[in-house]
């Protein structure tokens, strides 16, 4: 409680805001302009751009949760009425450095220690562990450290029961030439259509984790793939190859992708 006949004021920190859509987005939108509604004193802090919210206080953070940026937010957040009740969204590819930004935990630690109250919600909580992945391996025991930093400071913990609903596996392929392709599947809850998402040249599966839980929580199941030459997937290197090395890529995928096609049949 703060001053006699208010409630300590609500501080979402997210890793997503509007104008993007679904997900984290979509839930801090709700929820804060719920709040807000009540008239409660509501702020958002999230990675630029951030779309103005009825009643709500949004502050854009042009450089995100960068280690070198937190001490500014810190200060900004003290200018705030106390006590603050801060609203951590967790999803850890969500708050950058690759899903391991450890000064970020330790930041939010240190507010709770502070004096701050912590309340974490989990969307998503780590990495799964994989044998045949050790560099999987190292993030997935990060992940969980940084949670244990989080849950060490905090006042609540909830867990968003969407996300649980649309866990997810990885999954080999192989090409009709025997290389290995690495997907992921997200299941849906309930039988349902399902989709096969590709990426652009200039990243991997992973940019469609979002889309893909999404998917499955509306009853789509969803299967995302490493084009060979990217992430996890055999091939030669795609960024800095050749002319000829990425010609060669590019006349394998078609094939790639009837394999992964044939598979989430």
């Amino acid at each position: 409680m703060g001053r006699p006949g208010t409630m300590a004021p609500w501080h979402f920190v997210s890793p997503e805001s509007p104008p993007r859509v679904g997900g984290v987005a979509d839930f801090t939108r709700v929820m804060a302009t719920a709040l807000a509604a009540t008239g409660r004193q509501v702020h958002v802090w999230s990675p630029a751009p951030a779309d103005a919210m009825a009643g709500v206080n949004v502050h854009p953070l042009e450089g995100g949760y960068a280690a070198r940026h937190l001490g500014a937010i810190g200060r900004a957040l003290d200018t705030c009425e106390a006590p603050r009740r801060l609203f951590v969204q967790w999803v850890p590819h969500g708050f950058g450095y690759k899903s391991l930004n450890i000064p970020f935990c330790l930041w939010v630690w240190r507010r709770a220690r502070g004096g701050d109250s912590l309340h974490v919600m989990v969307h998503e909580p780590y990495l799964p562990f994989d044998s045949r992945r050790l560099r999987q391996n190292v993030g997935a025991i990060a992940h969980r450290l940084m949670l244990m930093v989080l849950f060490a400071s905090s006042a609540a913990v909830s867990l968003d029961q969407t996300s649980a609903q649309t866990a997810s596996r990885d999954v080999d392929i192989t090409a009709p030439d025997g290389a290995r392709l690495k997907a992921t599947y997200f299941p849906s809850p309930r039988p349902g259509p399902a989709v096969l998402l590709l990426h652009m040249c200039v990243t991997t599966r992973q940019s469609w984790e979002p889309v893909a839980r999404q998917l499955g929580a509306l009853g789509i199941s969803a299967l995302t793939i490493d084009n060979r030459g990217f992430g996890d997937s055999d091939g030669p290197r795609y960024e800095g190859a050749t002319p000829d090395v990425q010609r060669q890529l590019n006349e394998k995928w078609p094939g790639d992708f009837d394999a992964a096609f044939a598979c989430g049949r």
